[in-house]
C-alpha cells in the first residue's frame, strides 16, 4: 500500500506519531517536535517549483487546446547510441544497416541463401543497437539477480524515460506523486525463449509487454495510466496517439509517450520471412488435424 519511503512516512506520522516521538526522545532531552514529524520537513513541491505544474493550475480549464508540448526526447538506434548521433547519421545519410553480430547469436547455424527452406532462413541483415546486454540495475533500485530476468526491452526502455525526463529538465521527485501516463509501443515477446539460472537449476524467463510501462510508473512513482500496445508495424504511432488523448481528456498531466524493439532472438528471423513459414505451417496443420481426429 505504501510504495516508496515517504509514502510509508507518512503513514507512521499520521498514524503512529506519538510512538515515533517516545522511540526518539531521549531521557531529559525535549520530545520531538511536531513540526519535524510533519510534512513541512520535506515538501516536493515547494522543493522543486516546477514550472509545469504552474502552468497546469494556471491555466484556464474550460478553454479547449489541442496543442501538445514536446518537452522532453531521449533515442537510442542502430549505430546512434543517442539522439545526436542519430541526426549526423541522417545528414550524413549513413547505412546503418549491418549483417547480425556474433554478440547476438550465431547466424550461420540458421542461414541458408535459398528462400523456403525449413527451419532456416534466408536472412542476415538488420539494425542493432550496442550494448543491448549493458545494464546498471543499482541505478534503478534493481537487484542484479532481477535483472538478469528482465527483458532487455524493459531495461532500455526505463532507461529512454530517465534520460527523457532529464533532457525534460525534472525529476523524479518534481514528478512524482502526479498524474504522469506512459505510454509504450512493442512487439515481439523473444526474451522468454531463453532460460536463466537459479541456484544452479534452468528456470524460465518471462517476457510481458505490460511490464515495460508499469516497471516505469512504479520506479518513478506515476500515477497516471501504464499502457503497452502492441498494434505491430504501428505500435509506437498509436502509443504516440493514445497518450495524446490521454492528456487532452485529462487522464494525465503529462506522458512517456515511446517505443522499444530489440532483436535478441533468431526465433524472429525464421517467423518473418513468409516463404520460410509456409512448410512450417502446413506441416502444423497437418499435425493438428492428425490429432483432432485421433480425439
Amino acid at each position: 500500500e505504501y510504495q516508496n519511503i515517504d509514502e510509508l512516512s507518512d503513514y507512521f506520522v499520521e498514524n503512529q506519531g506519538v510512538v515515533i516521538s517516545e522511540f526518539f526522545a531521549k531521557d531529559g532531552a525535549k520530545e520531538v517536535n511536531d513540526a519535524v514529524l510533519s510534512d513541512e520537513i520535506y515538501d516536493d513541491e515547494k522543493i522543486s517549483g516546477s514550472r509545469f505544474w504552474n502552468n497546469i493550475e494556471n491555466s484556464n480549464s474550460s478553454q479547449v487546446c489541442d496543442d501538445i508540448a514536446i518537452i522532453g526526447i531521449s533515442g537510442k538506434y542502430p549505430m546512434a547510441d543517442n539522439l545526436g548521433e542519430f541526426w549526423e547519421n541522417l545528414k550524413n545519410a549513413k547505412d546503418c544497416i549491418s549483417e547480425i553480430p556474433s554478440d547476438r547469436w550465431d547466424n550461420n547455424k540458421i542461414f541458408d541463401s535459398k528462400k523456403g527452406v525449413p527451419a532456416k532462413t534466408y536472412g542476415k541483415w538488420g539494425g542493432f543497437i550496442n550494448d543491448v546486454d549493458k545494464f546498471d540495475p543499482l541505478f534503478f533500485n534493481i537487484s542484479p539477480g532481477e535483472a538478469d530476468f528482465l527483458d532487455p526491452q524493459a531495461r532500455l526502455f526505463l532507461e529512454a524515460v530517465w534520460h527523457t525526463m532529464e533532457d525534460a529538465g525534472y525529476t523524479r521527485a518534481a514528478l512524482g506523486k502526479s498524474k504522469v501516463g506512459v505510454f509504450v509501443g512493442v512487439m515481439y515477446s523473444m526474451y522468454e525463449l531463453f532460460d536463466g539460472e537459479l541456484k544452479n537449476t534452468r528456470v524460465p524467463v518471462a517476457s510481458s509487454f505490460s511490464a515495460i510501462a508499469n516497471r516505469v510508473s512504479y520506479f518513478m512513482n506515476f500515477t497516471g495510466p501504464s499502457i503497452a500496445v502492441d498494434t505491430m508495424c504501428s505500435s509506437s504511432l498509436t502509443a504516440l496517439h493514445l497518450g495524446c488523448e490521454s492528456i487532452k481528456n485529462g487522464m494525465c498531466e503529462c506522458a512517456f509517450v515511446g517505443g522499444v524493439n530489440l532483436t535478441v532472438h533468431p526465433n524472429k528471423y525464421l517467423l518473418l520471412p513468409t516463404e520460410d513459414v509456409r512448410p512450417l505451417a502446413k506441416t502444423a496443420t497437418d499435425m493438428f488435424r492428425a490429432r483432432a481426429s485421433e480425439r
